[in-house]
């Protein structure tokens, strides 16, 4: 009875990590460094800046799709997002568009994943939902979706530097698209700062 009690410990132990066999490393992913973008953002423009996500996405799982099963998220599993992707995604704007602005941008992550072919090639999906408002109020200036994607190859690797690529592109996109809001209303800035 002891041997078996002892074999059936050293296996719980083993199962657990301690008994010698050591558990993969999980991969850590974030957006990368800041770097130069194409626009930069009108002066007195854009200020707070928020990033808010539904909860299938307010969680760290680098997630993805096959094409053979279109309705179902799978999560890679020795690979992470160092933050959900919304605050991922919020820092790597507030790095890029820098400003003293008076409107707050306000995005909602509408779509964030990884998405297989059958040949095993992906794509990274972002969708956002961007909405410029005063900085005190609630009621849309300007409202814009963005529909992105990017090669992402055939691992979480290269999906994770795929979406900092996306993050850029997200960056300078939304810098013209600011920029031609004030060009179409030059006095923005001022009806933000009220």
């Amino acid at each position: 009875m002891r041997i078996l009690i002892l074999g059936v410990s050293s296996l719980l132990l083993w199962g657990c990590g301690i008994g010698g066999g050591q558990r993969p490393e999980i991969a850590l992913y974030d957006l990368e460094p800041a770097g130069p973008i194409d626009a930069s953002v009108p002066p007195g423009l854009i200020g707070r800046i928020e990033v808010q996500a539904p909860s299938w996405l307010a969680t760290s799982a680098m997630q993805y799709r096959l094409a053979a099963e279109p309705g179902r998220r799978r999560d890679f599993a020795q690979s992470r997002w160092a933050a959900p992707p919304a605050e991922l995604l919020e820092g790597s704007l507030r790095r890029h568009l820098t400003s003293s602005g008076t409107c707050r941008l306000r995005l909602e992550l509408d779509e964030w994943i990884q998405a297989f072919d059958t040949a095993g090639d992906s794509q990274a999906h972002l969708a956002v939902r961007t909405v410029l408002t005063a900085r005190r109020g609630t009621e849309p200036l300007a409202v814009h979706r963005f529909d992105m994607a990017q090669d992402a190859g055939r691992n979480a690797i290269a999906g994770a530097s795929a979406f900092a690529t996306l993050g850029r592109r997200l960056a300078a996109d939304v810098a013209k698209w600011a920029a031609d809001q004030e060009r179409r209303n030059p006095r923005l800035a001022a009806v933000c700062a009220q």
